[in-house]
């Protein structure tokens, strides 16, 4: 089996490769709620990055409930990844700048400082990794504290 640095490196590349993620967030009656998002992943201090404007659905449900799920597939060579992370809002106008793209000026017309973009930081609890076919589809899980190791998908 690979070891944990290995799986957590091959982890980071296949986020670092997909331009889209899918965001689960949990809506006000407990049902899971799933949207594509253009992704903004840059590895910063273990966390993932997302942005998206303030009068959302999706920042109604993470107010409430900050649980969330991303999914990152890799349609070249069927791997994928999917975390569970707990999302905080990110207030620091420093990292607001530094994962504002050009390419949101069209949302955000004031840049960083506009008081519509909300930079959403998600730190992982756990993810599971299908390492794509050659390695038989085989899931990994990760959890603090307890490493990388199979996922029991028996019963």
């Amino acid at each position: 089996m690979m070891r944990d640095t290995q799986v957590i490196k091959e982890v980071a590349h296949l986020i670092g490769e997909c331009p889209v993620c899918t965001l689960v967030t949990i809506d006000g009656n407990g049902l899971p709620v799933a949207r594509q998002m253009s992704d903004n992943n840059t590895g910063h201090e273990g966390s993932l990055w997302l942005q998206t404007s303030a009068r959302t659905r999706k920042i109604t449900h993470l107010r409430v409930n900050p649980n969330a799920g991303l999914l990152y597939f890799n349609y070249e060579d069927l791997k994928s990844v999917y975390v569970t992370a707990t999302c905080t809002f990110c207030g620091d106008q420093r990292l607001r700048e530094e994962h504002f793209r050009k390419s949101l000026l069209r949302y955000f017309p004031a840049g960083a400082m506009d008081p519509g973009y909300v930079l959403l930081q998600f730190h992982p609890t756990s993810f599971v990794y299908y390492s794509g076919p050659e390695a038989g589809h085989t899931p990994l899980i990760w959890q603090p504290g307890s490493g990388v190791r199979l996922l029991n998908t028996q019963g």
